[in-house]
């Protein structure tokens, strides 16, 4: 645990360069069709952050002496263009697997950043099995706090950040005489709210949040078991050295 992080200084790989300009000329064909279509100032504001978050990686090469891992690179990559192209066509509303995917490489490169910090700290002797334990309890961590940014958006402005969804089965004591007894309620077909009818019963964002949190701690294990069958043989980033 004790071995230097660095490596000898080179140039950044040409596939690195030439996939962060296919993701920022995809970035600026999106903030064209944001432009030409929605008009909306925070998409725009939007898209402009992701392009420089998709340079970032390639600046810290450049300028910050880091080698990033070739992984957590494109993940980076996919990251950012994914969500950024969910929102604009509103992929998140129409497709399930769209915003649970992002979950999913959220909760990977969060499981890195917190392994790999605890790698560049100095004096660090934690043992894989408790590096991996914090990185998998802060990946969950930021879950946890982004559904909680998402309710308090929804209450606030009145938003469907956590997705409402029809389910046909609900589990309750509510109706039942004894708050010990449970009521199943299965086949709902149709509720009725005023004069609208639903397709079933109305979930108020429980499922969405459930999966996110689901998915999330998915992409964090996928770390933790490419942490232990790499056995930091390929960090998340290095130090190059200053000699040529």
């Amino acid at each position: 645990m004790g071995e230097d992080k660095t490596v000898t200084a080179h140039h950044t790989a040409l596939w690195k360069v030439v996939l962060t300009l296919i993701a920022e000329t995809l970035l600026f064909i999106f903030l064209i069709y944001t432009v030409f279509n929605f008009v909306k100032v925070m998409d725009i504001f939007l898209i402009l952050i992701t392009m420089f978050f998709v340079a970032f990686p390639l600046i810290s090469e450049k300028y910050l002496s880091l080698q990033i891992n070739g992984m957590f690179f494109v993940a980076t990559l996919v990251y950012a263009c994914g969500n950024i192209a969910g929102t604009i066509f509103c992929l998140f509303a129409r497709t399930l697997w769209c915003d649970k995917l992002m979950h999913c490489f959220a909760g990977f490169l969060f499981a890195s950043l917190g392994y790999y910090h605890l790698c560049f700290q100095k004096k660090c002797e934690m043992r894989m099995i408790n590096k991996n334990i914090f990185a998998f309890s802060f990946s969950m961590m930021v879950s946890v706090l982004w559904e909680m940014v998402e309710f308090t958006v929804d209450i606030m402005f009145h938003l469907d950040m956590q997705f409402d969804m029809y389910v046909n089965e609900i589990n309750t004591h509510l109706i039942s005489d004894s708050f010990r007894v449970v009521t199943h309620i299965n086949n709902i077909t149709e509720t009725v709210v005023g004069d609208t009818v639903f397709q079933g019963y109305l979930d108020i964002g429980l499922f969405d949040t459930m999966y996110d949190l689901i998915m999330g701690a998915a992409g964090a294990l996928v770390l933790v078991v490419f942490t232990c069958i790499d056995r930091d043989r390929h960090p998340l980033a290095v130090l190059k050295s200053k000699k040529a």
